[in-house]
């Protein structure tokens, strides 16, 4: 029975492999499929377009957020039937090539009008099964922005954003010296491949147009980076090499946006061919709690993803809802994830309180 919670415990636990290249995001901007470029108004902005900032709500001072996910490739409920059989072979050669993810994040953050201060804090770990062994990828962010915007007139703004990243990286492998005749572990080893942690440096740029309803969005993430340290596993400082550095984002966007209804589409990577991406998103306001709209209410969302990462076709939708009571409120998503024909079936949730 040990050995089989060893295996379900592997299996569960599992990152969200992420089409937004934005070094922390949230289940919002997950539910509209990414697409936030011309319609950010919340200190998200300092990663997607840093002049939203300037069209954040006055009546808004900051945000506590709390993000969760879990994914893992299509195969979990046959996997699971195995292990209750306790067929460990049959588990191995299921597991072949199965992959999964998690993601944890918790950030904090003041705005106001023209300007955010937030800290930011994620792990995202990655997990590919084969036949003998688990191969594990863990990084480790923090991350603190400043974020500045300004209105040119009533209708455009223009906005920055400094950042100081620090990402500790973990690439190791699980092995079990493979499954005996008697389905049982002749042994286990577990040992570190790769490590370094490095603090980078860099800025975000951003540009927005309003007409009306419609919005247009303009913005470079990573415009200007710069390897600050780095450190190896055995502790020592190493040479930085800044072509390590994020590369530059090129993004595009149109929003329209209403008191219930919101529509968005974005394009990432327009300089990229092997990375570009297209979003979409939709929100509609369901329910405000009637006679007391400040209590509360019920939005729906949904979104999708098409395009490229590393060169290899990716698409994503969602569906998700969010749920506000007084400062309080809940997401939940839903989403199934193609990438390179391998598909993923992922929740995520956050919880957030507004002041």
């Amino acid at each position: 029975m040990k050995k089989i919670l060893i295996l379900v415990l592997l299996v569960a636990v599992s990152i969200v492999f992420s089409f937004n290249t934005a070094e922390y995001t949230s289940a919002k901007i997950m539910g509209l499929g990414g697409a936030y470029t011309a319609i950010a108004n919340d200190e998200m902005a300092l990663f997607y377009n840093p002049a939203g900032l300037a069209y954040i709500d006055p009546g808004m001072m900051g945000h506590i957020n709390v993000e969760g996910t879990a994914a893992l490739d299509n195969g979990i409920t046959q996997i699971i039937n195995i292990l209750e059989h306790q067929n460990f072979v049959a588990a191995a050669t299921t597991l072949n090539g199965k992959s999964g993810s998690e993601f944890f994040g918790a950030g904090i953050s003041y705005f106001t009008q023209g300007m955010s201060l937030g800290a930011f804090t994620s792990m995202k770990l990655f997990h590919k099964y084969y036949i003998d062994h688990v191969h594990v990828d863990i990084n480790k962010t923090s991350l603190i922005c400043v974020g500045f915007a300004s209105k040119m007139n009533p209708d455009f703004a223009l906005g920055v954003t400094f950042k100081a990243l620090n990402l500790e990286g973990i690439n190791s492998d699980l092995t079990y010296t493979y499954l005996n005749s008697k389905g049982a572990f002749t042994g286990m080893t577990f040992w570190q491949d790769d490590y370094d942690k490095r603090l980078s440096l860099g800025t975000n740029v951003g540009a927005m147009y309003k007409m009306g309803d419609l919005g247009f969005g303009a913005s470079v993430e990573n415009l200007f980076t710069m390897e600050a340290s780095k450190v190896d596993s055995s502790g020592s400082n190493v040479s930085v090499n800044n072509s390590e550095a994020p590369k530059p984002i090129i993004r595009l966007g149109l929003g329209y946006v209403t008191n219930q209804t919101l529509l968005a589409a974005d394009i990432a990577n327009i300089t990229d061919a092997a990375n570009m991406t297209y979003h979409f998103g939709v929100q509609q306001k369901l329910l405000d709690i009637p006679f007391f709209e400040w209590l509360g209410g019920i939005t729906a969302r949904a979104g999708y993803l098409t395009g490229k990462k590393d060169g290899i076709g990716i698409s994503s939708a969602t569906i998700g809802a969010q749920a506000r009571f007084l400062i309080a409120y809940l997401n939940i998503n839903f989403a199934e994830k193609i990438i390179g024909g391998n598909k993923t079936q992922e929740l995520s949730v956050s919880g957030q309180f507004t002041f």
